[in-house]
């Protein structure tokens, strides 16, 4: 049984760096089979829930009724605003994956939740140490999802290809210019 349709549409969510102000840009960058479709932007404040800014932008997008695979680089956007995997598909209908380079370590991200003072602690705690997510490891990446399917390599491939242009994206319009790799 296939789980992926080929051809599925990317919706590549990163940030920028937080400003002073403690907001931050976040950029979707959507496409498929190496075509962007759209990019969709928006800010996200240091107290903001970024599950409900991630599902606010697509449900307000073009892109809302169609399907759609929402890609995110680790669990944590702009600061330590914490995306529960659970709650975006919920809200959005769609699945979630997070990619990483290197596999997070659970009890960092919670020592710094804890010296932050963040709002929603034990619910942000709580995501993090949720073991509803599942881990697995392909072509060189970490994979989180709430389902733990093989993600075919093309969609892979073009779920990198998109996260590593949002990330580009952000940062060069927040920053006047792009750096890095995810």
């Amino acid at each position: 049984m296939r789980i992926f349709k080929q051809g599925l549409r990317v919706a590549a969510f990163a940030t920028a760096p937080l400003r002073l102000n403690g907001s931050a840009l976040i950029v979707s960058v959507v496409g498929r089979q190496g075509m962007i479709e759209g990019i969709l932007s928006d800010r996200i404040r240091n107290k903001d829930s970024a599950t409900r800014v991630i599902a606010r932008m697509l449900n307000r997008s073009k892109f809302k009724n169609q399907e759609c695979l929402i890609v995110t680089n680790g669990i944590a956007v702009a600061g330590l605003n914490i995306i529960d995997p659970e709650e975006a598909e919920r809200l959005t209908r769609k699945r979630l994956i997070m990619i990483t380079r290197h596999t997070p370590s659970k009890e960092r991200l919670k020592s710094a939740l804890v010296n932050s003072k963040a709002a929603n602690l034990r619910e942000k705690i709580g995501i993090v140490s949720s073991k509803k997510i599942r881990k697995s490891k392909q072509q060189g990446f970490f994979i989180f999802s709430m389902h733990g399917e093989e993600i075919p390599k093309e969609l892979l491939d073009t779920a990198v290809s998109l996260l590593r242009i949002a990330h580009m994206v952000a940062r060069g319009v927040a920053t006047g210019e792009s750096k890095g790799r995810i």
